[in-house]
C-alpha cells in the first residue's frame, strides 16, 4: 500500500475467498448477513466488511485485487488508507472479465474538475468512456469492448484534465485483454499505438 502513497498507519484490509468474479465478492462483502440492525461496528464483527467499505474513517480506495488460484479457488482483497501522500487523478482502471466476445471496462476518475476528454485505447483506437457511477470529479467511467474474444489487446485509458494535460492509465507500458498467458500477459511493457489527440509516444511509454 506504501508504494501507492498510502498511510499504512491508518488503514484498513478485507479479503473474500470463493466467489466467482469480483463483482459477486463485492456483493458478498455489501450484504454479509447481520441480525444486528444498529449502525456503526458490530462487536462480534459481523458487520465488518461493509463497515469498512462504507465508515470514511478509513479514508479512499488504496487498492483491490482478484485472482485465481489457492485453496479456495479465487480470492479478491480490498484495501482502505487513512489518507495518501499523493491522490493520482486515475487511481484505478482494469477490465472484467479476462477475456470474452466483450468485456467492461472501468477506470476512476479523481480531480477538481470533469476530464475534458475521456477515452480508452485499445490497440490504437481511442473510444470515449461513460460516467456511469459517481461525479464527473469523483467517479467511475464505464465503456464495453467489443471483439476482443481473442488474441491479445493492449489498452490504456487515455484521459485529459481540464487544462488538457494527459493523463494516462497505466503510466507505462499497457493493460491487456487475452488468456494471461506467456504470449499474452496481464500487463505489457509496450503501450498500444497512439490515436489521434495522444500520439506522444516515448520508449517508456507516453509522456505522463
Amino acid at each position: 500500500m506504501g508504494y501507492f502513497g498510502a498511510d499504512t498507519s491508518s488503514a484498513s484490509e478485507i479479503i473474500a475467498a470463493g466467489y466467482v468474479g469480483p463483482d459477486a465478492s463485492f456483493y458478498a462483502w455489501e450484504f454479509e448477513p447481520t441480525s444486528n440492525s444498529a449502525c456503526g461496528f458490530h462487536s462480534n464483527g459481523d458487520n465488518g466488511h461493509r463497515y469498512v467499505i462504507l465508515f470514511n474513517g478509513y479514508g479512499q480506495l488504496a487498492g483491490g485485487g482478484y485472482t485465481v488460484g489457492g485453496a479456495y479457488g479465487t480470492y479478491a482483497t480490498m484495501d482502505f488508507s487513512g489518507t495518501a501522500s499523493t491522490k493520482p487523478k486515475i487511481p484505478s482502471g482494469s477490465h472484467n472479465p479476462q477475456q470474452a466476445a466483450s468485456v467492461d471496462a472501468w477506470v476512476n476518475w479523481y480531480d477538481t474538475a470533469a476530464p475534458s476528454v475521456n477515452k480508452i485505447n485499445v490497440d490504437g483506437v481511442c473510444t470515449d468512456m461513460a460516467l456511469t457511477r459517481g461525479t464527473s470529479t469523483n467517479g467511475a467511467w464505464h465503456l464495453t469492448v467489443n471483439n476482443v474474444g481473442s488474441g491479445c489487446h493492449r489498452y490504456v485509458f487515455a484521459f485529459k484534465d481540464s487544462a488538457g494535460k494527459e493523463v494516462i492509465y497505466p503510466t507505462t507500458g499497457a493493460l491487456t485483454i487475452g488468456n494471461g498467458g506467456a504470449q499474452c500477459p496481464d500487463f505489457s511493457n509496450s503501450p498500444p499505438p497512439g490515436c489521434a489527440g495522444f500520439d506522444r509516444i516515448f520508449a517508456n511509454g507516453f509522456e505522463p
